[in-house]
């Protein structure tokens, strides 16, 4: 979707990422979560990201925030099963 937006120049595509070059793909989507504000003793987070469907066709991952500042790196990016058992 990024290559089809970059290279038609829609205006949804940020100026700063419209000379930005895509240098390797991975065989399976990334979907990143981005939790703010969640109650750490509460256990719901905890519940809800357990009933989220198999992962077979998509690496989940949670960006932690907190370590991140206002930007997301690759480091800060954990497996989802690695911050569930965090959060209990």
């Amino acid at each position: 979707m990024f290559e089809t937006k970059r290279r038609l120049g829609l205006p949804s595509l940020p100026k700063r990422m419209r000379d930005l070059e895509i240098k390797k793909l991975t065989g399976r989507p990334e979907v990143i979560f981005v939790i703010a504000n969640h109650q750490p003793s509460s256990t719901i987070l905890a519940r809800e990201l357990k009933a989220l469907p198999p992962r077979e066709r998509a690496d989940y991952r949670i960006a932690k925030v907190s370590y991140a500042g206002y930007a997301l790196f690759a480091d800060n990016l954990i497996p989802l099963d690695d911050f569930i058992a965090q959060l209990t």
